[in-house]
């Protein structure tokens, strides 16, 4: 599974295969742990590809998800029930089939599950 960062856009791109999306999915839906990421030499047209997924379960209203830039480190904290939302996304793009398809996840004002200040994620449906 591979991150891939661009720093401008303050956007993240998350692609992998189905095995790699099942054990997001597990540590989604379990509301803490982490998963290191494949990285490559050059992740052009991105600034960077990120060394780690981290979840961490919290008493928060919604689902923020951010980067730790210092860690490289995609970060997602929130309660489980909401997490559980951000884990069926995964899984669906594990599902698709559609080597063109992917989903943006972004916060806008009133998001039922994500939190204002997350950061832009989009998962590319599994390769």
């Amino acid at each position: 599974m591979i991150v891939h960062l661009s720093a401008l856009a303050r956007e993240s791109v998350l692609s992998g295969d189905a095995a790699e999306y099942a054990e997001l999915v597990i540590v989604l839906e379990r509301g803490h742990g982490s998963i290191a990421l494949d990285r490559i030499a050059d992740p052009k047209p991105y600034d960077t590809a990120l060394s780690a997924i981290e979840v961490r379960e919290s008493d928060d209203e919604a689902v923020l998800i951010s980067v730790d830039r210092e860690r490289e480190t995609l970060v997602a904290r929130g309660p489980k029930p909401l997490l559980s939302v951000l884990a069926e996304l995964v899984r669906d793009a594990a599902a698709s089939g559609d080597p063109e398809g992917h989903v943006h996840v972004e916060y806008f004002p009133g998001h039922f599950y994500l939190g204002e200040g997350s950061e832009s994620l989009t998962i590319r449906d599994a390769r």
